[in-house]
């Protein structure tokens, strides 16, 4: 295992991690990223990913050995942060941040800007699975600059099995109530709870505000343009909340991880010429990336995924009128790079998207609100739906997240 942190990947300095199979006749010679048998690359600029690796034994207990990665500047672009990565029968497979079966993030402190060590810790708990120890030297608790030592117990409920998968959930928005689901099946709510004022006309929003797998619940008010997110599916205040752009004037909110940094982020779309203004961080200020794509003024509506799984979230648009989707793998200008028509168009049916199968690609769907019917596709590419069910009344609003982070 290698690994090159200033490896310049799909991005400047993203870094790097490669596992090569030892054999009867040892290792290789030649190119690591040519004879290497899995290649990892971060996908984000600067995030020296790979400036320390190390095995972490079997974490899972399933007689594969895995690894760690860590990356010195991935989580907000300076926490350090460690990847768990699975060993199986066919050995490492992962190519980036997305596939790791475990992400652990350096604490936000007076001084989070720590290096990092890794190593395997063995199994300290008795538990049956192995642990892994992160050093991180200028750590502060008590004392300023003492440094820490954390060792983590990566038993099963600890080190989830693949990727996470989205389901659907609804918000009846004249009392405020939301209804989230834990499986893309017919049945009742998992998580029932009130949040935020009723019969207001407010917008309901669903992402990962503070990086911990897990998709939350958020409000935004169109008159004037503030958010309210809630980093728990319970009622309770809102932990986070702040205006962006204008309000009054019909733009459609949107939340995503723009800069794949783990942590989902705002935006909005103005329907009336067609352009995105998006914020990579939850909180007042300027847009970072703004752009216009596809036509303005004719109804389409915009949406949001991971098309290609790279682990940075762009924009895309669904026009109603004829089932057409437009889907970008840049939130910059261009044309779009998948177009395919996916259900009937002119019928009101409401577009979506989300990962249904946990492959870490994101894929579209379609909701009907005159039945409560959704229709979830696991390719962006036309046929018929992978999975049709009904949740919940008709007429209401529909969502999409991993609620229970799995």
């Amino acid at each position: 295992m290698v690994g090159s942190y200033l490896f310049d990947g799909s991005r400047i300095d993203d870094g790097a991690a490669f596992v090569i199979h030892g054999g009867p006749s040892g290792i290789p010679s030649g190119s690591i990223a040519t004879v290497a048998d899995t290649s990892i690359f971060s996908g984000q600029a600067g995030s020296l990913f790979g400036i320390e690796v190390a095995t972490a034994s079997d974490v899972n207990n399933d007689g594969y050995d895995d690894i760690l990665v860590g990356a010195d500047n991935y989580v907000d672009n300076i926490r350090r942060t460690v990847f768990v990565f699975l060993g199986g029968p066919a050995g490492i497979v992962a190519t980036g941040p997305r596939d790791a079966a475990a992400t652990l993030v350096a604490p936000v402190g007076p001084g989070f800007a720590y290096s990092v060590e890794l190593d395997a810790a063995g199994d300290v708990n008795g538990d049956g699975f192995d642990d892994v120890v992160v050093g991180l030297a200028n750590y502060d608790g008590t004392i300023v600059n003492e440094g820490g030592a954390f060792v983590y117990y990566l038993s099963t409920p600890d080190v989830p099995a693949g990727a996470g998968t989205d389901t659907v959930g609804i918000y009846v928005g004249s009392t405020g109530a939301w209804f989230l689901r834990n499986s893309n099946a017919s049945g009742g709510a998992d998580v029932v709870f009130g949040y935020g004022p009723a019969g207001l006309g407010w917008t309901p929003l669903a992402g990962d505000w503070n990086g911990d797998g897990s998709s939350t619940i958020g409000l935004y008010n169109p008159a004037n343009g503030f958010f309210f997110l809630r980093n728990d599916n319970s009622p309770g205040p809102a932990d986070t909340f702040f205006g962006f752009g204008p309000g009054g004037l019909g733009w459609l909110p949107l939340v995503g991880d723009w800069d794949g940094d783990g942590d989902d982020t705002v935006g909005l779309y103005s329907p009336s010429n067609g352009f995105f203004f998006l914020r990579n961080s939850n909180a007042p200020g300027g847009a970072d990336v703004t752009f216009g794509f596809g036509p303005g003024g004719l109804g389409w509506a915009p949406i949001v995924g991971d098309w290609d799984g790279d682990g940075t979230d762009t924009i895309g648009l669904y026009s109603p009128s004829n089932g057409f989707f437009f889907l970008r793998n840049q939130n910059a200008p261009g044309a779009a790079d998948l177009t395919f028509g996916f259900g009937p168009g002119g019928l009101g049916w409401l577009p979506l998207a989300g990962d249904w199968d946990g492959d870490g690609d994101v894929t579209v769907g379609l909701y009907e609100p005159s039945s409560g019917f959704f229709f979830l596709r696991n390719q962006n590419a036309p046929g018929a739906a992978d999975l049709v069910f009904g949740y919940g009344p008709a007429n209401v609003t529909p969502l999409v997240g991993d609620w229970d982070g799995q």
